[in-house]
């Protein structure tokens, strides 16, 4: 049978090490219903991308459905594509780790399918001129990116139903670019008005094929799917239509590959699918972008908005989410120093930490969902351990340096089962705890900062369906009254030893950031100096009650002690009544439910007294013990965030977030300890 190419595929990815139950939730609802289904349909061919941990964790517990997978390869019925084996953003990793991540899972494809991969999918369909040269000597010949990535390099609709040639420093690649409504209507459009959209393609005078590359948990898992593509008949009424369809056949990309010439040339600007440069913009510009858009289309524009109006690239999340870029920029540190020492362990680790879903957030959870935090900080501080161990360093130390690459150092003091970390740049504070000998990250908190989806929640996005069901991007989401009650921002980095100045401080000021903040300290450059296991951060500021400042500073000394620190914190002032000097302090668990604050199970939010402040986590059998050498107020809420994910608003538990007040008058010293030890 010979007819129109239909070029079928569908990517697979769950982040690394992600809750096991939700991986074989999405396998046995998406993955493994879309093979047994087009096994059926012999005549159905496909091409196939899943990421390599997951292909392991397959192989360990689904190992029936692997062998089905290995068997339909076999036969020529999929053709699986390979990619960075732990799924990174490839342009945001240096070149060996992008080459070996490639040939792991490469090595993968040809080991258990017995076939070579020629094809890669770019995650997130993440382009960069600068991969080119990587991809070509991993043996790559082609790649999926979308019809936008041409549109916006100045080409037409209707030029880009084929393949094209690009080059770099020449090197010779080819690109497929997916079809925007193609990738919009399956399979959430009938299936007879997906198929009058695939003729259309094919009576234009330029086409070559109907491309289509894109999720596989659209088969099953994204909301009201499996019903509508299995129980409804969706899938089957699909592949019987392809099947009497004398005009239209499906084949793997390699097949019209080997058997097609491209296209053209084409050169493609650094960009990904259109959706995510709007992700990657602050509220701010998203909101005028939708303006702009709206103008554009009053003028009869509407064919071409997305190429002029567009938003920014994939790595400005890492300025948009500075919590994410310091994680991202340690990860990088770690692999230019893999470099000095050959250690598959230090490598696994690092490429598992190269993940690329906590970099980033859109529709779906990302940086906002805490366990895949948690999971990149594991292997971070696994490599930090592994590479200390390789060069025999010696416990303690302390080092410096700009990490996170804005210009401005931060401070390391490192023991073997503990490590902080000091930034004088936001408010010389404690950035990051890791209790190593846990491999988890005490400071791994979000702050609460607006999205631009949270406008729309709030007015209720609404969406037009016909038949079919409605895509993740159009469904129409509603924000329980509940939850908008929680949707509070805030103004400042959630760390550790900040440094405020109040007059009073209620629960509910303190949840909401409601309190007049009178000095200028919390968000503000401190220098420092260190000596042998410490460092010392210091700052001339002021309090502003009104429009008049006083004079006031704050010097803050750390010491390395066995596991923990000790402190010494200085503050004068020139104003001239009495205020509250308050430590504000964040710190991140597993699991809200199994922490204890001075032997009471936490509450949402609540006020405390004393001069010591211990926290137990029954996850990681730890205790905190902050000590202090006078009386305190305490103030303390659970933080929260509100954000929108494939299966709604979600309201997730980020952090403990702790307000610790003394009384100021013009003097204050205050001393203690900050201790991290086993529970018993």
């Amino acid at each position: 049978m010979s007819g129109f190419p239909l070029l079928f595929g569908i990517h697979c990815h769950q982040p690394v090490d992600n809750f096991h139950n939700v991986v074989d939730d999405v396998i046995n609802h998406s993955y493994k219903p879309f093979f047994e289904k087009t096994e059926k349909y012999p005549f159905f061919k496909f091409s196939a991308h899943f990421s390599g941990w997951l292909l392991e964790y397959i192989e360990k517990y689904h190992a029936g459905f692997f062998a089905k997978m290995v068997d339909m390869a076999e036969r020529g019925q999929v053709e699986f594509f390979t990619g960075g084996f732990y799924e990174p953003v490839l342009a945001s990793i240096p070149s060996a780790d992008r080459v070996q991540q490639i040939r792991k899972l490469s090595g993968f494809i040809r080991d258990n399918f017995k076939q070579e991969p020629k094809g890669l999918w770019l995650t997130e369909r993440v382009w960069d001129p600068s991969i080119v040269k990587d991809l070509v000597e991993c043996g790559i010949e082609y790649v999926i990116v979308d019809d936008y990535h041409l549109l916006v390099a100045g080409f037409k609709k209707d030029d880009v139903y084929g393949y094209y040639y690009t080059e770099q420093d020449g090197k010779l690649l080819s690109i497929f670019p997916v079809d925007k409504k193609l990738r919009y209507i399956v399979p959430f459009a009938d299936s007879e008005d997906i198929f009058d959209y695939i003729h259309e393609i094919r009576s234009k005078p330029e086409s070559s094929a109907a491309i289509i590359f894109d999720d596989g948990e659209k088969f099953g898992t994204w909301p009201k799917t499996y019903q509508w593509v299995y129980d409804e008949g969706w899938f089957d009424s699909f592949l019987e239509k392809l099947h009497y369809d004398d005009n239209i056949k499906s084949m793997t990309y390699k097949e019209f590959f080997d058997s097609n010439k491209p296209n053209g040339l084409a050169y493609m600007p650094t960009t990904s699918y259109y959706e995510m440069g709007e992700w990657s913009l602050s509220p701010e510009k998203y909101s005028e972008i939708k303006k702009m858009k709206k103008l554009l289309k009053s003028h009869d524009f509407s064919d071409d908005i997305d190429v002029f109006v567009r938003g920014a690239t994939w790595h400005s999340f890492f300025v948009k989410y500075p919590e994410m870029n310091m994680l991202h920029k340690r990860i990088l540190y770690l692999s230019k120093k893999r470099c000095d020492v050959a250690d598959m362990f230090l490598d696994d680790f690092i490429f598992r930490g190269e993940c690329n879903d906590v970099f980033w957030h859109g529709i779906f959870g990302g940086v906002y969902l805490p366990n895949l935090r948690d999971n990149a900080f594991k292997y971070l501080i696994l490599a930090e351990k592994r590479y200390e161990h390789l060069v025999d360093k010696s416990y303690p130390f302390i080092w410096y340096m700009d990490i996170d690459l804005n210009g401005y150092d931060e401070i390391f003091l490192t023991e073997k089962n503990v490590q902080f970390m000091f930034n004088p740049k936001e408010g010389g504070s404690l950035q990051s705890v890791d209790i190593r000998d846990m491999n988890f990250n005490l400071s791994n908190t979000l702050t609460r900062r607006k999205e631009s989806y949270h406008t729309e929640l709030l007015e209720g996005k609404n969406s037009e369906e016909e038949k079919g069901i409605s895509t993740i991007h159009e469904v129409s989401l509603e924000m329980p009254e509940d939850i908008k009650e929680q949707l509070t921002f805030d103004w400042h980095m959630k760390y550790s030893f900040m440094d405020h100045f109040v007059k009073s401080l209620s629960e509910e000021e303190f949840v909401t950031n409601s309190y007049t903040e009178l000095g200028d300290f919390v968000n503000q450059l401190f220098s420092f100096a260190t000596f042998d296991y410490g460092v010392t951060l210091k700052r001339n500021g002021g309090i502003y009650p009104e429009e008049k400042k006083y004079d006031t500073s704050v010097e803050k000394m750390f010491e390395l002690v066995n596991n923990g620190l000790v402190f010494d914190i200085v503050v004068e002032t020139a104003h001239p009544d009495q205020l509250y000097y308050g430590i504000e302090f964040n710190f991140h668990f597993f699991d809200y439910e199994k922490v204890l604050i001075n032997g009471v199970k936490i509450e949402e939010r609540s006020t405390l007294y004393g001069s010591e402040v211990v926290i137990s986590d029954e996850s990681i059998n730890k205790t905190l013990r902050l000590g202090f050498n006078g009386q305190f107020d305490m103030k303390y809420f659970v933080l929260k965030t509100v954000s929108q994910s494939e299966s709604g608003v979600d309201l997730t538990s980020q952090g403990l977030s702790m307000m610790i007040l003394f009384k100021l008058n013009s003097y204050i010293n205050i001393k203690g300890n900050f201790i991290i030890e086993d529970s018993y």
